[in-house]
């Protein structure tokens, strides 16, 4: 990880994984269809409404890109339609679970989390488990059916699962693909076996 000179306007682009695969095949399959910006080494606490005065937040580092699609564009920049007066907001419930470890047949190992979009409608959504080797995240974009008199516009189910024999805590990341929301749930691994 470094910095990049923030004194001039540069885009640096990042292929995913799956995007140097497709380039190193060099049949043509490689065509750009999705590109996305974000904002992750912003502050925005450092903002005043009651000045002009911007260097605060114009003099911050910025970051390498990453081309660790689990980790990049955590914050993604999005386009609201236009007339929009709010922002998304992603609910998860629960937001803290436990969960045993996989070490004996015993206590639960799994737990659904219902997602939910309001202000908003995403189609699908990304989760992304910060530790891989003490939970794995999936998701159900499917989605399941709202009522339309509910201020909520799109749902969807998390899978969270522990693995290994491993016991701590992680965080696993949801965010809403199509308005940018996002939220996070609380995991925390036991050994029941002690």
């Amino acid at each position: 990880m470094g910095f990049i000179d923030s004194s001039s306007a540069s885009v640096y682009a990042v292929l995913t994984r799956k995007g140097k695969e497709l380039l190193a095949k060099n049949d043509g399959s490689f065509k750009i269809a999705k590109f996305a910006f974000g904002d992750d080494e912003i502050n925005y606490q450092l903002y005043n409404i009651n000045t002009d005065d911007d260097s605060a937040i114009l003099n911050l580092p910025i970051l390498e890109p990453s081309s660790n699609e689990n980790a990049a564009l955590r914050y993604r920049l999005i386009t609201l339609p236009k007339g929009s007066v709010a922002i998304a907001t992603l609910f998860v419930n629960p937001d803290y679970i436990q969960l045993s470890n996989q070490a004996v047949n015993a206590g639960i190992t799994r737990a659904m989390i219902v997602v939910q979009t309001a202000g908003g409608v995403d189609n699908t959504y990304t989760v992304i488990s910060r530790n891989t080797s003490l939970v794995k995240a999936t998701v159900n974009n499917a989605g399941a059916m709202i009522d339309p008199n509910s201020a909520f516009g799109s749902a969807g189910i998390v899978r969270v699962e522990s693995v290994g024999r491993s016991s701590g805590q992680t965080i696993v990341d949801v965010i809403g693909n199509d308005t940018g929301a996002a939220a996070t749930i609380v995991v925390s691994v036991i050994d029941v076996g002690k």
